[in-house]
């Protein structure tokens, strides 16, 4: 299949067997290294907040050991695949059309449902972080009185949130990457300063901030389960930005460097705040959402806490910017291959960007903000990592299928080094739900998850007879216009 874009050709990709039709972006307005890796840094982490709900639910020395054994285990065997078929298929709709390729047109639409709602969940959880923290600032650091619990003030916050980050994704790409940027600038200010604070405390006093490795009275196993499933989901998002692959400047070689960079770049930004944070609390059950900054108040006094609180927002604002740019692709793909309303492909005449998906990824997003956030979680990481097993699945069939497509950077191994670092995210997958599966709350959360995966099979029978009056040939994709930047 062609790409949803206009044909243009790359010497680069070419070959005696090399895949044809692969073909880059226009040259203008398209998002560069340093953009990329920030955008992916806020579509996967946006600083440490949100990691808090992992100390409490695993215990210090638990979710140390989670913050550096599930980027190994989950985010580079990810970062890998999204290396090779980022660089081979530099393609708008990227995982789509790996899948497409490689599984067949029906897992192609299905992995790319599964995936779009799982991003709804995922989406959702960052403007309920936005109203959390706003909350927590005018309750605990300014004082103000009856804002929490106040339902009806979360979701206007939230909608603050949404709303002007949806605005700003219709003027393009290359507004959002600096959007990013800006806001990296204010996420880690409060995190170096008070990583400072905290490890220059460690060596002074010799804290052992490990201890305890679980909270007292949970079991060795449920400790790991409910952590391991708020560290995943800390992990989760490398492949979203695959689906802007067309609107990134030359990326067989801008995909592999700001993978890895900012693959180091999340694990440093969890692991360094998070042990120096812990030597001035190691009491599980005092870290919850917004407690970065009553470590601020103590540590540094009211001015850190407040730049902490500002910082937590700036986060938020953040990965919903990155999460709507990756997302609101998604709807305009699946209208150009005739699965959604014609009107979903409409693209904005000023900027060139796919004005009704990003409107459509708004209005889903504002209405799972009603949720609440440990369901969120557990839903949306479930659903995630099975969508993200059948992309992996893709990997292994491209390479069978497709043994001459030119892959400018390759996982090394043949197909076992391939087949080895697809079993890995799964297989950390099967540990979370095993660990917890004893859980009641877990279970209902995971019963909605498998609720969803259940609708994909139905929409596609729906949805393809509804819209989709035959396959589109790769003749009349090349005349698909593209999202420009």
């Amino acid at each position: 299949m062609k790409t949803l874009l206009r044909k243009r050709t790359v010497t680069s990709c070419t070959s005696n067997h090399a895949h044809k039709d692969v073909m880059t972006a226009p040259k203008k307005a398209q998002m560069k290294l340093w953009p990329l890796v920030i955008t992916m840094f806020f579509l996967v982490c946006g600083g440490a907040y949100g990691i808090e709900e992992s100390i409490s639910a695993s215990g210090p020395g638990m979710a140390l050991m989670l913050i550096i054994l599930v980027p190994l285990l989950s985010a580079l065997p990810t970062g890998l695949m999204m290396a090779e078929l980022s660089t081979a298929l530099p393609l708008v709709g990227g995982y789509y059309v790996w899948v497409k390729k490689g599984l067949g047109p029906v897992w192609g639409f299905l992995v790319t449902w599964w995936t779009w709602i799982s991003s709804w969940i995922d989406n959702a959880i960052y403007p309920i972080l936005f109203a959390e923290y706003t909350c927590y600032l005018l309750s605990r650091v300014l004082g103000i009185s009856g804002v929490e619990g106040n339902a009806f003030l979360r979701f206007s916050l939230a909608m603050v949130a949404i709303w002007p980050i949806a605005i700003m994704n219709i003027r393009g790409t290359k507004c959002s990457g600096k959007f990013s940027i800006v806001m990296a600038c204010f996420v880690f200010v409060p995190f170096i300063v008070i990583s400072i604070l905290g490890f220059n405390k460690i060596f002074n006093e010799g804290i052992p901030v490990w201890q305890p490795v679980i909270p007292e009275g949970r079991s060795f196993f449920g400790s790991l389960g409910i952590g391991l499933y708020v560290m995943m989901w800390n992990y989760l998002g490398w492949d979203g930005i695959s689906t802007i692959g067309d609107e990134v400047h030359d990326p067989q070689r801008t995909y592999p460097k700001a993978i890895f960079g900012a693959i180091l770049l999340v694990t440093l930004t969890y692991l360094i705040p998070v042990t120096a944070c812990l030597a001035y609390n190691r009491d599980p059950g005092m870290w919850k959402p917004g407690f970065f900054t009553d470590i601020a108040l103590h540590a540094g006094g009211t001015l850190l806490a407040l730049i902490m609180s500002a910082g937590a927002l700036f986060s938020a604002l953040g990965q919903l910017n990155a999460g709507i740019l990756s997302d609101s692709r998604v709807p305009f793909i699946l209208a150009h291959e005739g699965y959604l309303p014609e009107t979903l492909k409409k693209i904005h005449p000023q900027y060139g960007t796919p004005v009704n998906s990003i409107l459509c990824s708004a209005v889903t997003c504002s209405l799972f903000s009603l949720c609440s956030f440990q369901n969120l979680i557990i839903a949306g990481v479930t659903l995630s990592m099975f969508a993200l097993s059948i992309k992996f699945l893709a990997l292994i069939a491209l390479r069978v299928k497709m043994p001459h497509l030119h892959r400018p950077f390759k996982i090394p191994g043949g197909i076992f080094g391939v087949i080895l670092v697809s079993l890995l995210p799964t297989s950390l997958m099967i540990v979370g739900i095993a660990s917890m599966w004893q859980d009641v709350a877990f279970q209902q959360a995971l019963l909605v998850s498998f609720g969803a995966i259940v609708t994909g099979p139905v929409c596609y029978k729906i949805l393809k007879r509804t819209f989709h009056t035959k396959e589109l040939s790769d003749k009349n994709l090349e005349s698909v216009p593209v999202p420009d930047c």
